[in-house]
C-alpha cells in the first residue's frame, strides 16, 4: 500500500492528475488502517497521509482544510519518542 502511495504521488507530482492524488490518499489511509496504535510503522504511516493530504489541499486551495493534514502530522509526531531519529522529521 506504502509503496503504490508513494509511486502515485510521484506521479503526480510530475502529471498534475488529481486521480494519481486521490488514489495515493486512499493507499495511505488503507496503509494507515492496517497499522494499530502501537505498530511500529504507524507513525510513518500517519506521515505518509499527512504529506498527501496536505498536497491535495494545496493542490485545490483548500488551505481552511490543512488542519486534517496538520492534526495527522500531529499524530506522527505523538507516536515517536523525543530520541527517535525521524522525530525532527516529522
Amino acid at each position: 500500500m506504502t509503496d503504490a502511495g508513494h509511486r502515485l504521488l510521484a506521479r503526480y507530482r510530475r502529471m498534475q492528475n488529481s486521480g494519481d492524488l486521490e488514489q495515493s490518499i486512499k493507499h495511505f489511509e488503507r496503509a494507515s488502517d492496517l497499522c494499530p496504535m502501537d505498530h511500529p510503522y504507524r507513525p510513518a504511516a500517519l506521515f505518509n497521509l499527512a504529506v498527501a493530504k496536505s498536497v491535495s489541499c494545496q493542490a485545490d486551495g483548500r488551505y481552511f482544510d490543512l488542519d486534517i493534514p496538520i492534526s495527522l502530522f500531529q499524530g506522527a509526531l505523538d507516536l515517536h519518542p523525543t530520541d527517535h531519529p525521524d522525530r525532527s522529521v516529522t
